[in-house]
């Protein structure tokens, strides 16, 4: 579970990951600051977190880069996050402001969850804006659905808001999110 140690309205919550025995005990607490949405506990020395965090672009703005990163025995093995976007020409025209560590920042996309593929691909979810289908050895993007930058026709009254939880079944060929009915302004 996520014991939070900081909030941010409208934007997340924030804190350590301790991980629980059957007996609910602590068996291991990760530190943070861990983003609330998705954390996958592969084992105990291998997982991949959601972290948020205050940055501030070259002309000055402050902004919430939200990245993915991985940890296998220690050490960081896979890092993803809006920089990536920006390479792969992938940008968001949904931003929105807010505060976030005690300064007004930009929140481009709302990241909240990720699903491992085969072939070594992951399924991310942006929230308002789309998910999509990048390739974790060359973080380069396979497909985006919804969005701006959406392949597949999807129109605005077909997509969701604030979407959440996107799981791709592979052998069914669908494609489901939750879908948290937040109106765009």
């Amino acid at each position: 579970y996520l014991q939070a140690e900081q909030l941010s309205p409208k934007v997340t919550a924030l804190g350590k990951r301790v991980i629980l025995d059957e007996n609910f005990n602590t068996v291991k607490t990760i530190p943070g600051p861990l983003d609330i949405h998705d954390f996958i506990l592969i084992d105990l020395e291998w997982y991949i977190c959601l972290r948020y965090e205050l940055a501030q672009n070259t002309t000055g703005t402050f902004f919430i880069n939200q990245r993915i990163e991985e940890y296998k025995n220690g050490k960081q093995i896979f890092q993803w996050d809006l920089n990536d976007l920006a390479q792969n020409n992938y940008f968001a025209i949904n931003t929105t402001q807010h505060m976030f560590d005690k300064k007004l920042a930009i929140d481009q996309f709302h990241l909240n969850s990720i699903q491992l593929l085969p072939n070594n691909k992951m399924l991310i979810s942006l929230g308002y804006d789309s998910g999509l289908v990048i390739d974790r050895k060359t973080k380069k993007i396979d497909w985006v659905i919804g969005g701006y930058n959406d392949q597949f026709g999807i129109t605005e009254e077909m997509g969701t808001a604030l979407h959440h939880t996107p799981f791709l079944d592979i052998e069914k060929q669908t494609l489901t999110a939750f879908d948290n009915s937040i109106i765009k302004k």
